[in-house]
């Protein structure tokens, strides 16, 4: 006979968990479950009613809550809202009798609203699969709250990108057929003088109104370039990519700039790759297409960043000579469990080739990610599972620790 399935304690201590289930069958089955993988402290709620007068502080915050969808007597979804307002749970499974795409989209609704752990499992599932999710559910580790961001102001940014104290940091893009380090992108960074390192989040909303966005992009270019250069002196080939807004794709004097910092390195524009965002509408049609055309024509290349997010996908696709399609990570991290996300990476995929474009999956942070990109027939990826955005003297050790291995 199979043993139990057993969570470990928590914090010392044995976990908790609350019950909201009508079906007193399936509670029943439920407490039976629980009990079996070390659960002590047990609430059992058998409707929104019982949900409703009952104050989650009592007992909040509990170890893990498991919340039906086919609450006969009320609505599961605002039962969901008030126990996240109650900080009711630490993680959250949610019991589904409903189709997979309502169950997702629950899912997410559930994280928007800032459960840290949520998990679905299928009420039809046999009794050991739905132990193996409540074991599985009570395992995973509550991520740790985030550090509040703390927004540069814009006066701030400014002097920073007039002072050249913005730093790229640079996150290798793997070959999947050869596990080499082909390229990397370079994200913003800002080193303040006690070491603080600013994230993106914090340096970019103050970036708006500044005029100063160009600057930031010839910055982050120079110092892609000078990567770029460094490396073919050592007999790496490695393509660097920016980012750029369709604002400063129309702009006709930002091009010519970009040829002339590149040829000052000593390079071919084809070692750059200017990383469109998708997110954004385009303006000046006319002035983008016009300069789309001209920087493909001088070598760079040109990706569609963050496929699958924005506006006009295929709009853009059809009118723009791009060379690369970056599938967003919301369709790459966790597409082993998520199907419909798996389906949309998949389909992400080939669109890109059948334009003749390089794909690349982005946000791939395990081995699960990169099992599903890999079957999935992508060229290239990006993520935590091969590394992270680093800082440039951090790369060239990577770099040649990695590709010396191949």
């Amino acid at each position: 006979m199979t043993p139990p399935l057993r969570a470990p304690t928590i914090a010392g201590r044995p976990p908790s968990a609350l019950i909201i289930e009508d079906d007193s069958f399936f509670a029943a089955q439920l407490c039976q479950q629980l009990a079996q993988a070390g659960v002590h402290e047990l609430v059992e709620l058998g409707s929104v009613a019982e949900a409703d007068a009952f104050d989650f502080s009592l007992v909040a915050p509990v170890d893990l809550a498991l919340v039906s969808l086919s609450l006969y007597d009320g609505d599961c979804l605002g039962l969901l809202r008030r126990l996240m307002e109650a900080r009711g749970a630490r993680r959250l499974l949610l019991l589904s009798a409903h189709s997979f795409s309502i169950a997702r989209t629950v899912q997410a609704f559930a994280e928007v609203l800032g459960f840290p752990v949520v998990q679905v499992v299928e009420k039809s599932e046999p009794p050991q699969a739905v132990s193996r999710a409540i074991a599985h559910a009570l395992r995973t580790p509550v991520p740790a709250a985030a550090a509040p961001l703390r927004p540069l102001s814009s006066r701030a940014v400014a002097m920073a990108i007039a002072e050249e104290r913005i730093e790229a940091f640079f996150q290798p893009k793997i070959q999947l057929a050869t596990g080499e380090v082909v390229g990397v992108e370079a994200l913003v960074r800002l080193r303040e003088p006690d070491g603080h390192i600013v994230s993106p989040a914090e340096i970019l909303p103050g970036l708006i109104g500044t005029g100063s966005t160009s600057l930031l992009t010839l910055q982050m270019l120079r110092q892609a370039a000078r990567l770029s250069a460094d490396c073919l002196d050592l007999g790496q080939s490695i393509a660097c990519a920016i980012n750029v807004s369709t604002a400063e794709l129309a702009d006709s004097a930002l091009c010519e700039e970009m040829a002339e910092i590149v040829g000052s390195h000593g390079i071919d524009p084809c070692w750059i790759t200017l990383e469109v965002t998708e997110g954004e509408m385009m303006g000046d049609l006319a002035a983008t297409l016009e300069n789309a055309a001209r920087v493909r024509m001088v070598g760079f290349g040109l990706a569609i960043d963050d496929f699958g997010t924005g506006y006009s996908s295929f709009q853009r696709l059809s009118t723009i000579p791009f060379s690369e399609l970056k599938v967003d990570r919301a369709f790459v991290h966790g597409a082993a469990r998520d199907e419909r996300a798996r389906l949309i990476a998949k389909v992400c995929g080939e669109i890109g080739r059948t334009f003749g474009l390089r794909t690349v999956a982005e946000g791939v942070e395990n081995r699960d990610d990169l099992a599903v990109v890999r079957d999935l027939g992508f060229d290239y990826v990006q993520g935590w599972v091969y590394g992270k955005a680093m800082p440039r003297d951090e790369f060239m050790s990577f770099l040649q620790r990695s590709n010396a291995l191949i």
